[in-house]
């Protein structure tokens, strides 16, 4: 449900979306928009993303996009691991010619 502001124009009572309204769909929009985008590319790698905020979240999947997108692998580095025993950022480093 949208709040509205009631305003009077030149044609009688007109509404409009306030602007936090109208910020909230943008985001929404934004979001949706670029959670397509990241699984456009994650398919070539059989992956794929329902919510952009939680699934890349770890850093698991987002190591992947970093892949697919750069054309690098990367593997788990001596750090260790992240949170809930996968690897985490700190984890990978870059394979490769440089």
């Amino acid at each position: 449900m949208h709040a509205l502001e009631w305003g009077e124009g030149q044609k009688g009572r007109i509404f409009k979306l306030t602007d936090t309204c109208l910020s909230d769909e943008r985001e929404a929009v934004q979001k949706k928009t670029f959670t397509k985008w990241v699984n456009s590319h994650l398919a070539r790698v059989g992956c794929h993303i329902a919510d952009l905020y939680a699934d890349l979240r770890d850093g698991f999947v987002l190591t992947r996009l970093l892949e697919v997108l750069s054309g690098e692998q990367l593997v788990r580095g001596p750090e260790g691991l992240g949170e809930g025993g996968g690897p985490g950022i700190r984890g990978w480093v870059i394979t490769g010619s440089g």
